[in-house]
């Protein structure tokens, strides 16, 4: 199967296509083309591949999701967050954390998860030492689990 038949296959422009060629060296192909060959690729293959990929994402999206939803203090101001972040964050520095270490060999999602914590302290008005330590003690975690 060619580009072009590719491309419908999966539903996608041919710029898309060719930006998935050009930004996933893992995507499944049989020959690449050149001058006067032209591209040839398994269809089921390339599909397979692009299924997994969309199921990683949503894997480290709902272990993110997890994880977020696990540290919600909802109803706290930025004044009473500030006098129970040290407490907040010593329980969140204990409290295990399966989903999140099941998927922390990523990057993305130990990257996702430290953006997490600094949005966290910042919508909860913690001090800036105490969002510094909670993404230490996140960092930390993520390490010793691996």
């Amino acid at each position: 199967m060619n580009k072009g038949d590719l491309a419908r296959f999966l539903g996608m422009s041919l710029p898309t296509l060719n930006n998935r060629l050009a930004t996933d060296p893992d995507l499944p192909v049989v020959q690449r083309g050149t001058n006067g060959h032209p591209w040839v690729f398994d269809a089921q293959a390339v599909k397979a591949h692009l299924d997994r990929k969309a199921q990683l994402r949503a894997e480290e999206e709902a272990a993110r999701k997890a994880y977020l939803d696990s540290i919600q203090m909802d109803g706290l101001g930025p004044s009473e967050g500030q006098r129970r972040g040290s407490s907040a964050l010593t329980a969140l520095a204990k409290s295990p954390m399966p989903p999140l270490i099941a998927a922390a060999a990523s990057a993305a999602v130990v990257n996702a998860v430290l953006q997490a914590a600094e949005d966290f302290a910042a919508k909860h008005g913690l001090a800036a030492a105490v969002a510094t330590e909670l993404k230490e003690r996140l960092r930390t975690a993520i390490q010793g689990q691996r």
